[in-house]
């Protein structure tokens, strides 16, 4: 069966239960890129914030100091190096730890540590990126 017979089967099917469909197989390819587009265009968006989010709590954290609540250093360690570390996993797919597994993790370690060496990390970070 070709594309075109397979459209006016379909098309066919959809005017006998009611519903509308596309006039032809060119609108109906031009409607799917439309939608590819627009999707994309979704994700670019929401890897825009995603990364401007984390240029935000990189900002922040850099204001954090030894007297800032330990709860405080610890997340934004976590949002730093964890939440938004991939830009391209816009839907954290990747992501391994929990917030409440990585608080649980951090209970070994001094606040003064995690923020020393959240701040080293964010230093290491490229321009670009930071």
């Amino acid at each position: 069966m070709t594309p075109q017979e397979a459209f006016e089967i379909s098309k066919e099917m959809h005017r006998i239960i009611g519903e509308s469909y596309f006039k032809t197989l060119f609108n109906y390819y031009e409607e799917k890129r439309k939608q590819e587009e627009e999707r994309i265009n979704r994700l670019q968006s929401i890897k825009q914030r995603r990364i401007a989010e984390r240029e935000e709590w990189i900002e922040h954290t850099k204001k954090l100091h030894s007297k800032s609540p330990r709860n405080e250093i610890i997340t934004a360690s976590y949002y730093i190096c964890i939440e938004y570390k991939d830009h391209a996993d816009v839907f954290n797919r990747n992501k391994l730890t929990t917030y409440k597994e990585y608080i649980s993790d951090m209970k070994k370690y001094s606040k003064e540590k995690i923020l020393d060496e959240l701040l080293i990390y964010i230093e290491k970070l490229p321009k670009n990126v930071n």
